[in-house]
């Protein structure tokens, strides 16, 4: 299947806003309701499209963010399957990757309380003795989401004017450069209904209203009520499309740096400046910022690597590149959150 141009722009519409409905797509594209929507089961059974995912905001249901570096050692692939596949089901877990590099594996969690985290950890050492060389433990505190007009340009071949449009179009205004997923305040409490519908809209950010509501037993109207209450309270930040960068033509890698502290501002602001950033983090632990980026080529990984080193010659105490292969669990309401 070759993109054409109303595809490219179906996944700049849906990067955008996954919940924008069929007959606004086709609306803004000049086709029908329908016809958007065959577009849209195409991209995803081709995989252009891998899926949607949820943004939350997970600090004001009072969890922490982690993620978790796993170097292997005396594996089999038929050994490493497993492992992913245990890890995948951990309710705690997020997100999980495989990776070329120092480290084999990636992998998100979130905890309300240290000691699941720390009973997580010690499970992972006991289970997984035979394979785990090392580890690293980082806890996430900013993350932010770059602006997606330059990012977008540099996987579809739409020009940032178009996609600035779109982008536009669908989030119902421009987007800030700069949108940081943590944000702490006054913790908020989810009734019943609340955890049930974040979990039917971390499955499938498109749910229609009719869905969510047979699911939780209420009307439509009132599942509009709430959706619109946790986006307003910023629990829910985004809904957006995952785009399948290798079939795209690109690399996807994650730079993770441990800087001098003197100097953090001046790298987030030089961070939002590259084209190709699709996120980045600030962290606690063995690495203090990671920096995700699409590249074409390990020419323009290494390129977007000087970029840093020449512009921070001395903040840089030191760095690790990863190349990230494949992802077995997309970002995705952990489980803990809808028993808590």
């Amino acid at each position: 299947m070759v993109l054409d141009k109303r595809d490219m722009k179906i996944i700049t519409l849906l990067s955008s806003n996954a919940r924008l409905p069929n007959n606004t797509i086709g609306k803004t594209l000049h086709i029908s309701g329908e016809t958007a929507n065959s577009r849209i089961n195409k991209l995803l059974t081709k995989q252009f499209i891998k899926g949607f995912k949820l943004g939350i905001n997970y600090a004001l249901l009072g969890y922490e963010e982690y993620d978790v570096y796993i170097r292997l050692k005396n594996y089999s692939e038929k050994d490493l399957s497993k492992i992913i596949k245990e890890l995948c089901a951990n309710k705690l877990v997020s997100w999980v990757a495989s990776c070329f590099g120092k480290y084999d594996l990636r992998l998100s969690l979130i905890s309300a309380k240290r000691e699941d985290f720390a009973d997580f950890i010690e499970q992972l050492e006991i289970k997984q003795a035979a394979y785990i060389e090392r580890y690293e433990i980082v806890q996430l505190t900013e993350k932010y989401k770059t602006s997606q007009t330059s990012l977008l340009s540099k996987l579809l071949d739409l020009d940032k004017a178009t996609i600035l449009k779109l982008s536009a179009k669908g989030s119902g205004g421009e987007n800030p450069h700069l949108h940081n997923f943590i944000e702490h305040g006054q913790a908020i409490e989810l009734d019943d209904k609340d955890k049930t519908l974040l979990s039917i809209l971390s499955i499938d950010p498109r749910a229609s209203l009719v869905h969510c509501a047979a699911k939780i037993g209420i009307t439509a109207e009132a599942v509009k009520y709430k959706m619109k209450d946790l986006e307003k309270k910023g629990v829910i930040r985004s809904y957006s499309a995952i785009a399948n960068a290798s079939l795209l033509g690109k690399m996807q890698a994650v730079f993770l740096f441990k800087l001098r502290k003197n100097q953090m501002k001046e790298m987030i602001s030089f961070i939002a400046s590259i084209d190709n950033v699709t996120s980045f983090v600030k962290l606690f632990g063995a690495w203090n910022f990671s920096v995700s980026i699409f590249a074409s080529d390990v020419q323009e990984i290494h390129n977007t690597l000087m970029s840093f080193r020449n512009t921070f010659p001395e903040a840089i105490i030191d760095y690790e590149m990863l190349l990230l292969f494949e992802t077995y669990k997309y970002p995705q309401l952990p489980e803990v959150v809808y028993e808590k």
